[in-house]
């Protein structure tokens, strides 16, 4: 399998390209859309759960992250 990096040679002598996603331009953009849907994915997130913990808080007071009584060596 003699050949330039990114190309397969067969037999039949066509060679074998790589797919478009594979190409670094559509890496960039698929890189550059999976950050940007993130931000927009936390800036939506975040508000939401600070809404949710004030709740909480307001309906039955902190801690807002259940924590279980355990008991263990010594009642600690």
């Amino acid at each position: 399998m003699k050949g330039t990096m990114g190309e397969i040679k067969s037999d039949s002598g066509r060679g074998y390209k790589k797919p478009a996603y594979e190409k670094l331009y559509n890496r960039r953009i698929k890189r550059c859309l999976d950050l940007g849907l993130s931000v927009i994915g936390l800036a939506v997130a975040i508000p939401l759960y600070l809404a949710i913990a004030v709740a909480i808080v307001a309906d039955t007071g902190f801690p807002v992250f259940y924590r279980p009584l355990r008991g263990g060596y010594r009642g600690k």
